[in-house]
């Protein structure tokens, strides 16, 4: 562990009042950090280490974490960002200071949005995962509840992994998205019904409000559980890679898009802060774009 990674931690949770899964993914970001650094500096880190830091340390462990872990920019982008809010509170706290670390750049990224697949192709993947009326286990609830709740509401993984037991009885759910921002989402009726059926499986249980659960040990699915479980779907139904929680989240936005609904209402369903990553989350490439302007523009009929 870092030095004063503890403090940051206990920082993030009593002071800026993270979320639980926010709290872990710092705290995996700076493990693996703090491991390549005593590997790169072959010592233990102590402050003067930290301080002592510079451009190309940074920048080396960028590089390294695409040669060997074989992650994304994407994720390369992630952990840096964690790196940068930690010195940021090492600074604010007046513990030490460290300023070349913020000026590594993040790695360009292709911003390209996520493929969406077809309403008939989500309905034909909900069909074949709803389970039984007679016999259906609590896992064959859960994972169908799961992937209606993030086609049908829009949510984001860690979102949908929030939910607790109460919210599965409710025509509206309160969210607390990024940056704690909160919204209220309406929730259609399939949902609702799936939702109601799986909470009514899992039963009350003290201590214990989570409503997605693994199986086993009845803890709160992380959303690192909640990929295999999407992943191991994939491979029973044959299903393409590129079906993630992301792609049913854009989905959910797509679809709604080309049943007329507004960006901005867009905006307030996926919680977004600002219109610009609405609008770069729905970006459709040049022939999308032509196909729909020949299919529904007037001059065109």
């Amino acid at each position: 562990m870092l030095p004063y990674q503890k403090k940051f931690l206990d920082y993030l949770n009593h002071e800026k009042r993270s979320s639980h899964n926010t709290i872990m993914a710092y705290e995996r970001d700076l493990n693996i950090f703090d491991n390549f650094i005593q590997k790169h500096l072959g010592n233990q880190l102590d402050k003067t280490s930290l301080e002592n830091l510079t451009e190309d340390d940074i920048q080396n462990f960028m590089t390294q974490s695409i040669l060997t872990e074989k992650v994304s920019k994407q994720t390369v982008n992630r952990r840096l960002s964690t790196i940068k809010a930690f010195f940021k509170y090492l600074k604010r706290k007046k513990i030490l200071r460290n300023d070349q670390i913020f000026n590594v750049h993040n790695m360009k990224t292709d911003k390209k949005a996520p493929k969406a697949i077809s309403p008939e192709q989500v309905v034909n993947i909900l069909t074949k995962l709803k389970p039984p009326q007679q016999g259906a286990s609590m896992a064959q609830k859960r994972d169908y509840a799961l992937v209606l709740a993030m086609y049908g509401l829009g949510v984001r993984i860690s979102e949908a992994l929030s939910l607790n037991i109460k919210d599965a009885f409710s025509d509206r759910i309160i969210i607390h998205g990024k940056g704690d921002k909160e919204r209220s989402l309406p929730v259609p009726k399939p949902v609702r019904s799936a939702l109601e059926d799986l909470a009514k499986e899992r039963g009350i249980e003290k201590g214990n409000e989570a409503l997605f659960v693994n199986a086993r040990y009845f803890e709160r699915l992380t959303p690192r559980a909640a990929q295999m479980v999407l992943k191991r779907i994939r491979q029973e139904l044959g299903l393409p890679d590129h079906l993630t929680p992301h792609t049913l989240r854009h989905c959910f936005a797509t679809h709604l898009l080309e049943n007329g609904a507004d960006i901005r209402t867009l905006q307030e369903l996926l919680g977004h802060a600002s219109i610009s990553a609405t609008e770069r989350y729905l970006a459709m490439d040049a022939k999308e774009l032509k196909k729909v302007h020949d299919t529904s523009h007037p001059l065109n009929k």
